[in-house]
């Protein structure tokens, strides 16, 4: 393996802490509601031997298509959790997948004569930025599935071995299964192919004079061998629950994506407000443009490199989830383009010359110290976020047997692992299965627009439950005020969730117990009456014996206190 390349035994310990760091720092706190229906799905797979490929989940889409193209991640990721019933270890499964992702970039890399100091010191800081989107959702398999076959197309150049080839078939067959986006490596394929055929012709016709620019050509043997690859794959990732519908997928769910407007199908442009956001922008355009800019003075174009730069640089920029193919693909070009630098070979054979190489291992070791502080100071603690993920509210609906039919805004595949089969969701993150009628339904009872008081009575809904954080702040306010018109109550109030349940007999018992008569989070305590004060201390009481530690209540108890304190 790595030994075969020649290093000391003191670089192979740097490079496994490196390797195992980058696991670490892929190490998040899950506060993601998607995550919790896909291990909902994988729970049904294994406990019922069948692949859904209707809606099973929803009250609005019941028996819609689903577009099921993450089942066998769905499959795996639940099978770690009950294995080891601990969501902390589906999420150090979730890390060792990153460990495996960023050793195959980093293995890449030295295999194109990067140099083991720039790599080690720079895959850090490249990688950093987009180390988040590590949580346990299906495109993870994804990451580490293109790494893979960005390596093995790189062997396959330098050897000439068809035997290589024989491999990528049955890596599309399992990607196929394990996420949609198996479609970007069948066009890591045909950037391969397209960009040895003009190679060669730019070469041999010396088209624009660039025959002198140029890498060697790739020859007619190897490309038939990948072209045969690209069709055998194509038709392979066929094999799977949803057919064609493997390909088309981005299309089916786009409509809906722009209705709601899913803020991680936007391109990277749209958040340029964020400091993050614009550090990788710039990182992107200065990596990009030294690799164009060296290509260009070496002499030494490679349109198969220019090609994988240039689809780097658009999957963020068609959508943010995107983000992190970037480093994950031009890395090891970026460093192989540094360490051929006149400036990095003179410098290094300086250093090397005046025998002061352990200066370089003391920058490592820097790095790894600073790296590593970061990760232990922003450790997760706990794994799941309950300043995000409405595991009260949950834990609140089952107590007190809350049933019929609910409105939700957000927290849909929470709502589905904590309370599927018994209740139903009115919409979730799958955003095929709503297309049409239902989505425009969440839409207008979200907007409060046009006829949502008709589709409210229409469904039924017995309570309402918001996610009322940012975003949604604006949203869930203007809801929470006509729901109550009404008559939908305020029983339950914490850091995420409020919940409302209709004035009927059958809530009648719950209404009586934890009503909110006074405050509301919408209510700023500074509003209420002196007269009403007993009242919305009372409130504030009975929320806090169900959560005790509720951030939002104590702010707004000590407020309340201080305020009538003062009068």
């Amino acid at each position: 393996m790595l030994n075969s390349l020649g290093f000391s035994k003191k670089q192979l310990i740097f490079i496994g802490f490196f390797v195992l760091l980058l696991g670490l720092l892929a190490l998040n706190r899950i506060a993601d509601f998607d995550v919790f229906y896909h291990l909902k799905t994988g729970e049904f797979i294994l406990q019922n031997k069948t692949i859904p490929i209707t809606d099973i989940f929803s009250l609005t889409a019941s028996g819609h298509q689903w577009v099921n193209h993450y089942w066998l991640s769905d499959l795996i990721f639940f099978f770690v959790l009950q294995l080891f019933n601990s969501f902390w270890f589906l999420v150090i499964f979730v890390a060792i997948i990153a460990a495996l992702a960023y050793f195959l970039v980093l293995k890449n890399t030295l295999k194109r004569g990067g140099d083991f100091y720039l790599i080690l010191a720079l895959i850090l800081p490249m990688a950093y930025l987009s180390m988040e989107l590590w949580v346990p959702r299906p495109q993870i398999f994804s990451f580490l599935l293109l790494t893979l076959i960005l390596f093995l197309l790189q062997k396959f150049r330098y050897s000439g071995s068809i035997k290589i080839l024989f491999v990528l078939p049955i890596i599309f067959l399992l990607w196929a299964n394990l996420h949609a986006s198996v479609i970007i490596g069948l066009v890591l394929l045909l950037i391969f192919i397209v960009a040895g055929i003009f190679q060669n012709i730019l070469k041999k016709y010396n088209i624009f004079n660039l025959s002198h620019y140029l890498s060697e050509n790739i020859s007619s043997r190897l490309l038939l061998g990948v072209f045969i690859t690209l069709v055998i794959s194509t038709g392979i990732c066929l094999i799977n629950p949803n057919g064609f519908h493997i390909f088309t997928y981005l299309q089916e769910i786009k409509p809906t994506a722009q209705i709601l407007g899913n803020s991680e199908w936007k391109s990277l442009l749209s958040f340029l407000g964020a400091m993050q956001a614009k550090i990788y922008l710039a990182m992107m355009i200065l990596v990009s443009a030294f690799i164009f800019w060296r290509s260009f003075k070496r002499r030494n174009i490679d349109l198969y490199d220019w090609g994988l730069v240039v689809l780097s640089i658009a999957l963020p920029l068609i959508s943010i989830r995107h983000v992190i193919f970037f480093p994950l693909a031009t890395f090891p070009i970026f460093i192989m383009e540094l360490t051929k630098t006149h400036f990095w070979q003179e410098y290094k054979k300086r250093w090397e010359n005046e025998n002061k190489e352990k200066v370089l291992y003391q920058i490592l070791a820097l790095i790894l110290l600073v790296f590593s502080f970061i990760r232990v100071m922003s450790m997760p603690r706990p794994i799941l976020n309950d300043k995000y993920l409405p595991v009260q509210a949950a834990d609140f609906i089952e107590k007190e047997n809350i049933s019929g039919p609910m409105y939700n805004l957000e927290m849909g595949g929470y709502l589905i692992w904590r309370l599927w089969p018994e209740r139903k969701v009115f919409m979730d993150g799958r955003n095929e299965v709503y297309a049409g009628q239902p989505v425009e339904d969440y839409v207008k009872i979200a907007k409060t627009e046009g006829d949502w008081e008709k589709i409210v009575d229409d469904y039924d809904i017995n309570y309402f439950i918001l996610w009322y954080r940012e975003p949604l702040s604006n949203l869930a306010q203007k809801l929470d005020a006509s729901i109550k018109l009404k008559d939908f109550r305020l029983v339950y109030w914490d850091d995420v969730a409020l919940i409302f349940v209709k004035n009927n007999e059958k809530n009648s018992s719950i209404i009586d117990k934890y009503e909110y008569k006074v405050a509301d989070p919408f209510y700023a305590p500074e509003q209420i009456k002196p007269w009403d004060f007993e009242r919305a201390r009372q409130d504030i009481l009975r929320g806090l014996e169900i959560n005790p530690n509720s951030q939002v209540l104590l702010d707004y108890g000590t407020i309340l206190v201080d305020l009538f304190k003062t009068r």
